[in-house]
């Protein structure tokens, strides 16, 4: 236990484990859950998300263990309990993303065979939603950017195969929005997804993309460098529009993933030019600037297109 309780604190959470091993998982969670809005601990946390697993509250249970994802890989016993969580909410992606993090290789077996029973087995008893949802994962470039990102974030409910048969094809649709197809490409990156797809990307072309070579947009080599730049240049003299450029710089790399080195062609020039637009500083464009210039000019472009969609 990190956290220091006091007397009352240390009382309430003894009544809690006594519960527990009662197995009076309602009662239980009534005061872990208390007990954890005012001592914000992980083990106590821990405690409440199994309190609530077992009282069959699984989307609130699912909520508090998001808040400490990675935790859930420090022990067999809490991994297994982030499976079983995941399953009983039916996000059979995020539960073979979440299977895959760990580095042990018999944990991972055991979970990807339940994972895959739960498939079956969901298939079976709740074909009819399956189709449901796989048809509305295929036609998302028919919707708004919204209701894009509500079809996307459902699909994690899917089995593999309609997951990826939906992904392959949302890939190449220039209606979906491109942050979507961003989107479902690193998700198919935390899958370990190995085959080659094909893209259509920002410059209008389809592009072939080896997924077995995609890796993590905080990865990239070039958006290290410049997150480093704009740290070296901003950091001490001014941490609000490192702030901003920051996050705006987050949001465009995720609209050019993973075709990032096409873009960022060199990062001491995108920083260059990223603060002299900021700050309205006098900018011209030359042979080593024009193609940046251009790239961020497109992608603020999309970014204000983005925040019209969401607003409106």
């Amino acid at each position: 236990m990190d956290s220091i309780l006091t007397t009352e604190q240390i009382k309430q959470l003894t009544q809690a484990q006594q519960l527990l091993q009662e197995k009076n998982w309602s009662k239980a969670s009534a005061i872990l859950e208390g007990l954890y809005q005012d001592v914000s601990d992980i083990e106590i946390s821990h405690l409440l998300v199994e309190s609530l697993y077992m009282d069959r509250q699984y989307k609130l249970a699912q909520q508090y263990a998001d808040e400490h994802r990675s935790s859930y890989l420090a022990t067999q016993e809490l991994y297994k309990l982030m499976i079983e969580l995941l399953l009983s909410n039916h996000q059979f992606i995020i539960a073979r993303q979440f299977a895959l993090l760990s580095g042990q290789t018999q944990w991972q077996k055991t979970a990807l065979t339940e994972i895959e029973q739960q498939e079956l087995k969901d298939l079976s008893e709740l074909g009819a939603t399956i189709k449901t949802n796989t048809r509305q994962f295929y036609h998302l470039g028919d919707e708004n950017f919204i209701e894009q990102k509500r079809r996307f974030e459902a699909a994690y409910q899917l089995p593999l195969a309609q997951y990826v048969m939906g992904a392959k094809f949302l890939l190449r649709d220039p209606f979906t929005n491109p942050l979507i197809r961003s989107s479902i490409l690193q998700a198919l990156q935390r899958l370990n997804f190995k085959e080659t797809v094909k893209l259509y990307w920002l410059d209008g072309q389809e592009h072939e993309i080896n997924c077995q070579t995609l890796q993590p947009v905080d990865k990239n080599t070039q958006v290290m460098a410049v997150l480093a730049q704009f740290e070296t240049e901003l950091g001490q003299k001014d941490p609000i529009t490192l702030q901003i450029l920051t996050q705006e710089f987050q949001l465009q790399m995720a609209f050019c993933y993973p075709l990032i080195d096409q873009v960022v062609t060199n990062a001491n020039i995108w920083v260059e030019v990223a603060i002299k637009r900021t700050t309205q500083a006098n900018l011209q464009a030359d042979p080593s600037t024009s193609k940046i210039i251009k790239w961020q000019d497109k992608l603020a472009l999309l970014s204000q297109e983005l925040l019209q969609n969401t607003v409106n």
